[in-house]
């Protein structure tokens, strides 16, 4: 099936789309390691978005989703959002069109400047290091089923 939604994807926008959506299936449980309490460390879409960003040279997003729920995502060029891990959902990414007339529009709201930071711990050691893991991780697959363009 090729969804109504598609007709406003680039190629390009696609190609980088299912690259993604091909590795993150792929990634395998990862041991990130333990945070400052001792507490193992889970993947996170906040960890995974800024992995993702990395190899992919795209930005991460920090925000709410719903506004209820802390989240981060990545972003395209052209605004498109690629959740990397949806809240609540089995399977993803998903891409979305960030059109005013689009539902992404009201469900992603990307944090203001002010105030309080959505992601509390992205200064710590601990989460840098488990961005660092999992971006290897991701590079690593790339290299290893030949998915990545870089």
């Amino acid at each position: 099936m090729i969804s109504y939604a598609s007709e406003f994807v680039s190629l390009e926008e696609m190609k980088t789309y299912l690259q993604i959506k091909k590795i993150v299936e792929a990634m395998p449980g990862l041991h990130l390691g333990k945070d400052d309490d001792g507490k193992d460390i889970v993947l996170s879409c906040h960890i995974l978005a800024r992995a993702i960003a990395r190899v992919f040279g795209l930005d991460f997003v920090d925000g709410h989703f719903l506004t209820a729920y802390e989240h981060s995502w990545v972003t395209l060029p052209s605004g498109k959002i690629i959740d990397v891990y949806p809240v609540a959902a089995v399977g993803g990414p998903i891409m979305y069109d960030r059109h005013f007339l689009s539902p992404a529009h009201r469900l992603y709201k990307k944090q203001l400047k002010r105030g309080r930071r959505v992601v509390k711990d992205a200064e710590e050691t601990w989460f840098k290091e488990a961005v660092e893991k999992t971006t290897q991780e991701i590079f690593s697959l790339g290299k290893v089923s030949g998915r990545m363009s870089r």
